[in-house]
Formats: C-alpha cells, sequence, structure tokens
C-alpha cells in the first residue's frame, strides 16, 4: 500500500514497475570506485567516519564535504542529461549504464567483493538529519561566526549516536537469541537492506528506515545491561 503508488507513478513516466527507475546510476557509480587507489578508499573511510576530518586531511578531493559520497552519482547524471539532449530517453540511459557497470564488474570481481564492506561502513552512520544536509540550511549556518565548527560538532553528535545504536542494537540480538524465532522476520529486514545495498551503493539514508527496527534491539540491549549490572 506504501509504495504501490510510486511503483505506479515510476511505470506511467518510465515505464518500469519498480521503486528505482534509474538503477543503472547507482550500479555505474558503485562501479566507477573499482578504480579507486589507496588514498581515495582512506578518504572514504574518514568521510565515513567524520566529514571534517575527511576534509582535513583531503581537502581537494571534493569542495563540500557533503557532497563526498555523491560525486561519482553527479558525474554519471552530467553524463546522462548530455545523453538526453542528444534524444535518448531515461530507460534507455539506465539500460546503458547497466549495462557499462556490469561489463565493469565482471572484469574486477574480486575487487568489487572486497570494497563491500568499504560500502557497509557508509551506511552505518546512519544518522541522516535532513536538517543538517539542506542547502540553504547549510548556508545559513555558514554565515555565523563558528557556522563551520558548530555544523560539524553537530553531525558527528548524531553520527556517534548512530555508531552507538548501531552497536547496542546488534547486542541486543545477542542478548535475545534464545528468543530469536520472535525477530527472525525483523533480523532479516535489517540483514537485507545492509547486504544489498552493500553490493549496490552504500549510503548513510538508506538504512535510515531502519532505525525504529534498530531500536527495538537496543531496548534488548539496554534492559540485558542493567539485568546484569543488577546481578552483579
Amino acid at each position: 500500500l506504501i509504495v504501490a503508488p510510486w511503483i505506479m507513478r515510476n511505470y506511467r513516466t518510465f515505464g518500469t514497475l519498480s521503486i528505482a527507475s534509474r538503477s543503472g546510476i547507482h550500479l555505474l557509480a558503485r562501479a566507477q570506485e573499482l578504480d579507486y587507489g589507496k588514498d581515495e578508499i582512506i578518504a572514504t573511510v574518514l568521510y565515513s567516519i567524520s566529514e571534517r576530518l575527511g576534509k582535513k586531511a583531503y581537502p581537494d578531493i571534493v569542495d563540500d564535504p557533503a557532497e563526498f559520497f555523491d560525486r561519482e552519482v553527479h558525474k554519471i547524471y552530467k553524463k546522462n542529461n548530455e545523453l538526453l539532449r542528444q534524444g535518448y530517453t531515461d530507460d534507455q540511459i539506465d539500460r546503458m549504464n547497466m549495462n557499462n557497470a556490469l561489463k565493469r564488474l565482471i572484469k574486477r570481481p574480486l575487487t568489487y567483493l572486497m570494497q563491500i564492506p568499504l560500502e557497509f561502513l557508509k551506511m552505518t552512520s546512519f544518522a541522516y538529519i535532513p536538517m543538517l544536509s539542506e542547502p540553504h540550511i547549510v548556508k545559513k549556518l555558514l554565515s555565523f561566526k563558528n557556522g563551520y565548527l558548530f555544523l560539524s560538532a553537530a553531525r558527528g553528535v548524531f553520527r556517534l549516536i548512530a555508531y552507538l545504536v548501531f552497536v547496542l542494537a546488534f547486542i541486543g540480538m545477542w542478548f535475545s537469541r534464545r528468543e530469536w524465532r520472535n525477530w527472525f522476520l525483523l533480523g532479516m529486514v535489517i540483514f537485507y537492506i545492509n547486504v544489498i545495498y552493500s553490493l549496490f551503493l552504500g549510503h548513510a539514508r538508506y538504512t535510515f528506515p531502519l532505525i525504529p527496527f534498530y531500536l527495538i534491539f537496543v531496548s534488548y540491549a539496554v534492559t540485558g545491561l542493567f539485568k546484569n549490572q543488577s546481578a552483579a
């Protein structure tokens, strides 16, 4: 019921029964990451931990740290716009992107598999706060004295909370392992989304819908920790 209107919209607009009508863009962006060298991999790790840390260590990769993880996608969008002006349709361009991506992935499967943990790392900081990402809000904050410092600190706090929630959620799964039959389906949803996007293209916002599910397991972790403390 929730996704059906969007699927129908995509069918009428793009002729495809899917939620994401341009999946070729993201798979091609993932394929382009196969060319990453040592510095770009380290930069990805640093940006996943802190945009400020990443920008400080690698200031020339992007002008705006918030655009670091979308830079490959933006390159593809630029090329797609050129193809649209040449008369290609969205569906044709998406198939071209998909074929291009698959050719690259097939040639370098080992590199592709080795980069999966890197995509997973991007999704662990899933505290996607639109308020701290909207361009007009960011521009306003940066206009104040020490605005960049405040913005970085706020993003850092939410990111730390995200990591804490993520870790506690898996502790909660361990504490409730004897009741696994009760939460198996919920666990599979978490597992599915993390695995699929790790194979596809990781981004913090993709796991944002999982936060309520993570919090369910966090409650198991918190109660379990209190019980252990009381017993001690």
